[in-house]
């Protein structure tokens, strides 16, 4: 494969990928995703994102502790 050829598919692949977050981000009932995809400056999505990530790890906190407390009612 020549190297014009490598770069069209890998831009090909980076279009899909980014088409197939935005569908998902415009489509989700997670508001957070849609303000990170429609985010015009790059501080405005790290922010998102950075928020994005601390309420997944919020919630994965949370998760487990119930997990825990269920399994292990006597700690």
């Amino acid at each position: 494969m020549s190297d014009s050829a490598t770069a069209e598919y890998d831009a090909a692949a980076a279009a899909a990928e980014e088409s197939l977050f935005l569908n998902f981000a415009s489509s989700t009932t997670a508001h957070g995703f849609s303000k990170l995809a429609e985010a015009k400056n790059f501080v405005r999505k790290v922010i998102w994102a950075v928020l994005l990530f601390a309420a997944f790890i919020g919630v994965v906190l949370i998760l487990a502790t119930r997990y825990c407390i269920s399994v292990f009612p006597d700690m």
